[in-house]
């Protein structure tokens, strides 16, 4: 029997595709681009996007429509709704729209007033200057690693250190679990070199490890036999200690993340917001 893992949305768009999402190096910022026609099915990939985006805890995100055919600026609810979900997000996400001054969609966004809440820059090299100044300072501790066997215990002391630093006692044995798990994975299948980032927001613990490899994680259904040590206990782990958890592609490796909040909710899935960006 199979597992279904919700937060797991490895990113094999092709350049062409009409929604596309990609991550700068640190995986704080964000980029969808959404090309071609507006229409349902189109609406329906972006509300997938955006949802995927929202539960991955990124922290900025710039919508570039530079290329959507929407004559009608019929996509402007849907802007409008990202741009209220990502205001409730805790902290809130910055959210900036790159479309061209002669698309009828950028004239619609400003008569509805976007323009104070959601800023519509012409390219997206603009919004990505104007957009990292505003992204939301955050507790964050960084390690360099090498893809050796020391490597799995350095990172536990580093999320040690992060949660007695940030006085998150509570988050320290899950954290220490899921980060063990994650830079374990990278030393096996990636072998090159490893950052950790361990962040804070709010009370919700951020380990992101990034490796050069561009093979997504699988997540495995359990077989019989013996109790594993904590090394070896597989993404299975991730996925039961985490809040949320997933993988993304980066311009040269990728990012294998996972929010946590403590035992007592680490089971807990975020609620979906799906309605209100249909």
């Amino acid at each position: 029997m199979g597992i279904d893992p919700p937060f797991l949305w490895p990113d094999h768009s092709p350049l062409g595709a009409p929604v596309r999402i990609r991550y700068d190096a640190g995986g704080s910022l964000a980029v969808l681009a959404v090309r071609g026609e507006w229409n349902a099915g189109l609406s329906a990939q972006v509300a997938a996007a955006l949802r995927r985006f929202f539960a991955e805890q990124t922290t900025g995100l710039i919508i570039d429509l530079s290329r959507l055919d929407d004559p009608r600026a019929n996509s402007a609810p849907t802007w409008m709704g990202a741009r209220a979900l990502a205001a409730r997000q805790q902290p809130p996400v910055q959210l900036a729209l790159c479309a061209s001054p002669e698309q009828i969609l950028a004239d619609r966004l400003q008569h509805l007033g976007a323009g104070r809440f959601l800023p519509v820059y012409a390219t997206v090299d603009q919004a990505h200057v104007a957009i990292t100044g505003r992204l939301p300072h955050t507790d964050r501790m960084q390690l360099e690693l090498r893809p050796d066997t020391e490597a799995p215990a350095l990172a536990r002391r580093l999320v040690e250190d992060a949660c007695r630093s940030w006085r998150l006692t509570a988050l320290r044995q899950p954290a220490r679990l899921v980060v063990s798990e994650l830079v374990n994975n990278a030393v096996e299948h990636a072998g090159t070199p490893i950052t950790v980032t361990v962040s804070r927001r709010v009370s919700v613990l951020h380990v992101a490890v990034q490796d050069r490899c561009p093979d997504m994680p699988q997540l495995h259904p359990r077989t019989p036999g013996p109790r594993l040590p904590e090394h070896g206990m597989g993404l299975r782990l991730v996925h039961a200690t985490a809040l949320a958890w997933g993988a993304v592609s980066t311009d040269d490796g990728k990012i294998v993340w996972c929010a946590v909040r403590g035992p007592q909710t680490a089971r807990r899935r975020r609620p979906r917001t799906a309605t209100t960006l249909r």
